[in-house]
């Protein structure tokens, strides 16, 4: 085989490695994100909704049993007391979600 040609097949194989891998491990982020939104008055929304501490972490629970990738957002106004992420981050780490983003905004 000429080297040309071997270039061009082992290219070929290098593209369709690249391509498997991005088919089997990239899919659409936003799918293996939850956001929890802790407001300035010290509520919690959970996909929009308002939820208690209870519910958010029945929610989260179930989400990671079905998918083990699961990442946590949590966003919160930067003047909300420090607490109150803290008690998203420990539901988190108690069932075993280990990807936790901090995301914080000016209200």
């Amino acid at each position: 085989m000429t080297q040309p040609l071997q270039r061009l097949r082992w290219s070929a194989y290098a593209a369709g490695i690249a391509l498997l891998a991005s088919m089997v491990f990239i899919r659409d982020p936003k799918a293996d994100i939850r956001t929890v939104e802790v407001k300035r008055d010290g509520s919690f929304l959970f996909a929009g909704n308002k939820m208690d501490l209870n519910g958010i972490e029945s929610s989260l629970v179930e989400a990671f049993q079905r998918n083990s990738k699961l990442a946590v957002a949590i966003r919160a106004d930067s003047n909300n007391e420090y607490g109150a992420v803290m008690k998203v981050m420990t539901i988190c780490q108690r069932n075993g979600i280990q990807k936790i983003g901090l995301s914080t905004k000016n209200e």
